[in-house]
């Protein structure tokens, strides 16, 4: 999942920091929650994650046996000039 959402960062950017997010996937792997966990304190780095994360999905589907409300993720983005 890391992997995918990393995919989706813009390399263009100049600023180097790090944003924690949150987000829970359904068990098709469609995001349905999303939220920042630890802001980069660079509003712009904050938005850029939200932004790959969002157009990461739809992620693969999560295993059998995962509950009817999916599941929870925590991923750091790095932004690196």
């Amino acid at each position: 999942m890391w992997q995918k959402v990393m995919a989706h960062r813009p390399a263009s950017i100049k600023l180097e920091g790090q944003v924690i997010l949150g987000f829970r996937l359904d068990p098709g792997g469609r995001l349905t929650e999303a939220h920042i966990v630890q802001s980069s304190n660079i509003a712009m780095l904050d938005r850029q994650a939200m932004r790959a994360l969002r157009e990461a999905s739809p992620f693969p589907p999560l295993p059998e046996g995962t509950g009817p409300s999916g599941h929870d993720f925590t991923v750091p983005i790095n932004f690196h000039p």
